[in-house]
């Protein structure tokens, strides 16, 4: 009980600080955040242009940092084909046709939830992306699931075009006989990836797993739909890997599934804290309907503030030694 006692207190002294500086802490982190994903996409499609100036990138991450989230994604449709301009023109005007038809059919109506795409795409850049469908599910809503799958569907689909899409030089020529060989290409080979497929199946799984099982009446739902959601993920990458045999380390699979899970608890643990030892069910009825509802205090460390009440100052008066008695009699002889 002392050692809960101890970790909902540096959970309470965390969260008091990060709201007492979070008008400084957010936007720093903000900034790193934007200054990290922008070298993670040079260093991945290897450029090596003038956008990769150090001022430059650092100016593009001031600017993201006063932009809200719809002028992110706006300005990630604009710059990731910047990027890819000068490798790959024809790769370029195809991922910005693709960004600006997502863009005007989920990323303006739903721009939190868009930004999961930007964060699915970071994930899997630092191999974390199993973390991501349980964390959503967690404390997100459904909408989430589409900026997940969006996310695995763009990760996969710039480097098949990549592959597909192959310029020999920078010339006329060269553009026009790329855009010729874009005509005969297979889709299902660069859409329909088996891997994929298996991901997006397998994060659709989890997903649904500890959406439908946190939102349950039970004591300890949210940590019971981690732990069912860490057992989905790992028997979905070892049936991939065992039948349809995709490029995954099993052993690694397993041991990472189990630190993202314990992670996910860390996360929910500073999310909220329920006490449900002291849950109630209570019922009652309108003219319509009859409900029953389960409420589950949530638990807060009051701190007791001991006042120190100083009766005397440093400096004494001559006065404060005089009795009360003696004071009223100098009073009353006076007049």
């Amino acid at each position: 009980m002392r050692i809960l006692e101890n970790l909902l207190m540096i959970r309470q002294n965390v969260i008091k600080m990060y709201k007492q500086y979070d008008y400084i802490a957010g936007p720093i982190l903000k900034f790193i955040m934007i200054y990290i994903i922008i070298n993670m996409f040079i260093s991945k499609i290897s450029y090596e242009g003038a956008f990769t100036n150090p001022v430059l990138v650092l100016f593009i991450s001031l600017i993201g940092v006063v932009l809200n989230d719809k002028g992110i994604l706006l300005g990630t449709v604009v710059l990731v084909p910047l990027y890819v301009l000068t490798l790959n023109p024809i790769l370029a005007a195809i991922l910005f046709i693709f960004l600006i038809v997502i863009y005007i059919l989920f990323m303006r109506l739903f721009p939190k939830e868009s930004l999961l795409i930007i964060v699915t795409l970071v994930a899997f850049s630092v191999h974390m992306e199993n973390l991501i469908p349980i964390v959503v599910a967690l404390l997100g809503g459904y909408v989430g699931l589409i900026g997940i799958l969006l996310g695995v569907f763009i990760w996969f689909l710039i480097p098949n075009l990549a592959e597909a899409v192959v310029i020999t030089g920078v010339g006329k020529d060269a553009l026009v006989e790329a855009a010729k060989n874009l005509t005969t290409i297979k889709l299902d080979t660069v859409i329909l990836d088996q891997k994929m497929l298996c991901v997006m199946i397998i994060f659709f799984v989890v997903f649904n797993t500890v959406y439908f099982i946190r939102r349950l009446a039970v004591d300890y739902a949210p940590y019971i739909a981690i732990g069912m959601g860490a057992i989905m993920n790992m028997i979905g990458f070892s049936l991939a890997i065992l039948f349809l045999k995709i490029d995954i380390s099993l052993s690694i699979m397993l041991i990472t599934t189990v630190e993202y899970a314990l992670i996910t608890i860390v996360i929910e643990f500073f999310s909220k804290v329920l006490d449900y030892e002291r849950s109630e069910i209570l019922n009652f009825e309108d003219d319509e309907n009859y409900y029953y509802v389960k409420v589950v205090p949530k638990i807060y460390l009051t701190t007791t503030k001991r006042k120190v009440k100083r009766v005397y100052n440093g400096k004494t008066n001559k006065n404060n030694h005089i009795p009360y008695n003696m004071k009223e009699e100098n009073k009353d002889t006076s007049l």
